[in-house]
């Protein structure tokens, strides 16, 4: 039976197996133990155990800390749920460096210097783009072309098979590439009836590098496009899990006489 606590001496209390408090109509409102409380034996014949709710330190703070990216929720039942949380820095940004890589062409479509198809001599050196992806500071590398199977940690793969593009007329080109699972260099074409674009994969500054290096001048027979939209699937995996996410670029034509990076009309005004 517990003793009421009022005024006691250190050394009485030490010898104190425990103490109860009473409110006002004389009801018990909690037992304590001013010593260290054991519950079972070191021995595997007893099989103790402990119930109720253990929620509070003795300064009255919660015994259980959340640390990063961790949420701890204490039931009215006395259960406490701990479990992971997707912190703001867990979402990775995808994106490419150049959402419209322009081409010089001549007012047709192709090559200035002979009209024709361009290949990677008639097309400049900047004609590319980068895929971005990071997830807060951490830089996620390029780790090659995905045929199968996830990419390790804070790395990311170009689905290649799956990259789609349509030219402003709104034709679907079919895809084909040279790679083989982890290739980092490598070239994917897109055809109707022929080759119309060639993009040459490769690694620039731990990102993957677009670059255009062949344009045809003409969709099909004597169809012309001004440009074409390409779907790139990004299969990465980071502190987020392994997801797929798809952004877009555009290669555009930009024909003798016009300017900018859509290709409009310079009009003079005078």
């Amino acid at each position: 039976m517990g003793k009421k606590l009022k005024q006691k001496k250190v050394s009485d209390i030490k010898k104190t197996e425990s103490y109860k408090k009473n409110n006002t109509f004389g009801d018990i409102e909690k037992i304590i133990f001013p010593n260290s409380i054991q519950v079972g034996l070191n021995n595997d014949l007893f099989n103790s155990t402990i119930s109720g709710s253990i929620q509070l330190t003795r300064q009255g703070l919660s015994y259980l800390v959340a640390g990063s990216n961790i949420a701890i929720a204490s039931g009215s039942n006395g259960q406490v749920t701990i479990s992971a949380t997707a912190g703001a820095s867990a979402s990775p940004n995808v994106s490419f460096t150049r959402s419209i890589i322009p081409v010089n062409t001549d007012d047709t479509g192709g090559a200035l210097d002979d009209g024709g198809d361009l290949s990677d001599a008639d097309i400049s050196d900047q004609a590319f783009t980068k895929i971005d992806v990071n997830v807060g500071t951490t830089n996620v590398t390029f780790a090659g072309h995905n045929e199968s199977g996830n990419p390790v940690n804070n790395t990311y793969k170009i689905v290649s098979d799956s990259i789609t593009a349509f030219t402003d007329n709104g034709t679907e080109l079919t895809e084909a590439n040279s790679a083989s699972e982890g290739n980092t260099a490598y070239n994917i074409t897109f055809a109707n009836s022929g080759t119309r674009l060639t993009l040459a994969v490769s690694t620039d500054s731990s990102d993957a590098k677009l670059k255009v290096s062949s344009l045809s001048e003409h969709e099909v027979s004597t169809t012309d496009f001004n440009s074409v939209l390409v779907n790139v699937p990004v299969k990465l995996t980071t502190t987020a899990g392994t997801q797929t996410v798809t952004r877009s670029f555009t290669v555009q034509k930009i024909k003798k006489g016009t300017t900018g990076p859509d290709g409009t009309l310079a009009l003079s005004i005078f």
